[in-house]
């Protein structure tokens, strides 16, 4: 095993290519494609911003919205066994990534998700 030593808080340092995100932190700015991710936040559907991250591009039109929203509704559908353990989180989370970082993996679990690593 070789060891690394990485400048403080991984200046400078690469960890993955993509061209989905990127945290340009010397400008405060996080971002979805060329989209800035609090901008997309308050403006913009989880249909519209899950259509970016799987197309490309934001739809265009109303059309190209509706469809790709009927397109991915039977896949946003929760499986009725989580709503008890997903209520109960809601109830003691501090805040909204808490709840999130719990119920991801009872999610997984019940679609029968496996780790790939």
């Amino acid at each position: 095993m070789t060891t690394m030593i990485a400048p403080p808080g991984l200046k400078g340092v690469t960890v993955a290519d993509t061209a989905v995100g990127d945290v340009r932190g010397t400008e405060s700015f996080y971002h979805y494609r060329q989209y800035s991710a609090p901008d997309l936040a308050r403006t913009r559907t989880v249909e519209e911003v899950w259509q970016l991250m799987f197309d490309g591009a934001l739809p265009s039109t109303d059309q190209e919205r509706q469809d790709f929203a009927t397109s991915v509704r039977a896949v946003r559908a929760l499986d009725p066994r989580l709503e008890p353990p997903l209520a109960a989180i809601a109830r003691v989370a501090r805040d909204p990534l808490d709840g999130l970082r719990a119920m991801l993996p009872l999610i997984g679990a019940a679609s029968d998700m496996r780790p790939t690593v």
